[in-house]
C-alpha cells in the first residue's frame, strides 16, 4: 500500500510541475494621438498563450471596444495599451 501511495505521489508531483503556457515578448513602437499632442511609445510587452491553442499566427493590431482603443497581440488574448485616444502602430517585432 505504501508503494502504491508513493507511486501516486511521484506521478502527481510530475504532473503538477507541467506548465501549459508559452510566454513571448513583443517590442512595439506606437503613437497615441491626444487632442493637443502625439506621443510615441517604444514598449516591450510580455505576452502568453496556451500550448493547446489552434491558431498561433503572430499578429499585432489595434482594436476598439465601447470607445476604448487597445493594442491586440495574438497568439493568445493579449490586449495592451488601452486608451480612449487613437492608437497607431508604427512597428513591431517578436523578441525571442
Amino acid at each position: 500500500m505504501k508503494k502504491l501511495f508513493l507511486i501516486f505521489l511521484i506521478c502527481f508531483s510530475l504532473i503538477s510541475c507541467w506548465n501549459d503556457t508559452i510566454t513571448y515578448k513583443v517590442n512595439c513602437k506606437y503613437s497615441v494621438s491626444y487632442p493637443d499632442t502625439t506621443i510615441i511609445y517604444d514598449t516591450i510587452f510580455n505576452c502568453n498563450y496556451q500550448i493547446y491553442e489552434n491558431d498561433t499566427t503572430f499578429i499585432v493590431c489595434t482594436t476598439s471596444y465601447k470607445g476604448t482603443n487597445y493594442i491586440a497581440i495574438s497568439p493568445g488574448f493579449n490586449c495592451r495599451a488601452n486608451t480612449t485616444a487613437p492608437i497607431r502602430i508604427i512597428s513591431y517585432k517578436k523578441i525571442k
